[in-house]
């Protein structure tokens, strides 16, 4: 009889031992590839650092990540998507400041910028104003010439953050009269280059090709320090300007409500890729500005930068 109930007991434990193992593996996070969701057009600038540092994800989550471009919109298409998707981890996506931020502000939308569940940030691009090649020889001309006449500037889009960045800047160097076009996206230094309109603010990856063609030249970083691909160019405390800085920070999200213990598994892996120096050798040669930010920092961030947009929502709406 005692033999039966030690055979029996020993049975039971397997069986258990075979349970927990089995919820172990049915919790394993994650299982399969996971959808990166992206609100622009391949090619661009958020498309080209996603698929800069993505393999690295890859690399450390230890499984592939499928990118699904859904541009249109200003990129409220993606966001739309990204917020309606089931929070189990298996669908993030890119959240940029100020842009998703801006979108709820133009437009009547299907999500809210303070709901998604910040991951992690790491690209960081400054704005810089250029102008085109053999126009403007420095700031001053440039000011001098905007007491004289209207100007005009091109963005890549209404609601686009180079367009809030020129209205900042226009505003702290004292240019009364300027007049926003908007293109689509890259067509915006295009026109400039073409000489169309007289300055341009861009995102400093986006102007750097056109810089280094010589085709446009740079006059002002606008941020709190130089920038790494543009170090002979000032900022605006260096000349006696006061103006707000307001970069283009390409961040990763999920949909609301995403379980925190998944929120630290997919941050873990982008703070690795993001600190691998291949992908580090890599976004220096783009002119990729990085600083990376775990889920508490971005959140903050996000945070901060609606407190900022907000003083700045009507006069956007205007032009």
């Amino acid at each position: 009889m005692k033999k039966i109930f030690l055979l029996i007991a020993g049975v039971m434990i397997l069986l258990g031992e075979g349970e927990i193992r089995g919820a172990e593996k049915k919790a394993a996070f994650p299982q399969g590839p996971v959808n990166y969701v992206l609100g622009f057009a391949p090619g661009g600038k958020t498309d080209t650092q996603a698929r800069a540092i993505l393999p690295y994800v890859e690399k450390y989550l230890g499984v592939r990540i499928v990118i699904q471009n859904f541009p249109g919109a200003g990129g409220r298409i993606g966001f739309t998507k990204l917020f309606k998707a089931k929070p189990d981890g298996y669908t993030i996506g890119n959240l940029p400041l100020p842009a998703v931020i801006l979108g709820e502000h133009l437009a009547s939308v299907e999500y809210r910028t303070t709901d998604f569940t910040p991951i992690h940030a790491c690209f960081v691009g400054p704005q810089i104003l250029v102008v085109a090649e053999n126009t403007f020889k420095s700031l001053d001309e440039l000011i001098k010439a905007g007491r004289s006449k209207p100007l005009t500037n091109s963005t890549p889009g209404m609601g686009t953050s180079p367009h809030l960045a020129a209205l900042v800047m226009a505003n702290g160097l004292g240019l009364k009269d300027v007049k926003h076009v908007h293109f689509d996206s890259a067509a915006a230094l295009a026109a400039l280059a073409g000489k169309h309109v007289d300055f341009s603010v861009a995102i400093t990856t986006n102007a750097l090709p056109l810089v280094r063609a010589g085709r446009l030249k740079a006059l002002l970083v606008i941020g709190d320090e130089r920038d790494k691909a543009f170090p002979q160019v000032p900022i605006p405390k260096e000349l006696g300007y006061k103006i707000t800085a307001i970069p283009g920070i390409d961040g990763v999200a999920g949909p609301p409500n995403l379980p925190l213990e998944r929120v630290k598994i997919l941050e873990k892996a982008f703070a690795r890729a993001a600190a691998d120096q291949e992908f580090l050798s890599r976004a220096e040669r783009a002119g990729m500005s990085i600083l990376p930010m775990d889920h508490q920092k971005y959140r903050l961030v996000v945070e901060d930068t609606i407190k900022e947009v907000e003083k700045y929502k009507d006069v956007l709406l205007q032009k």
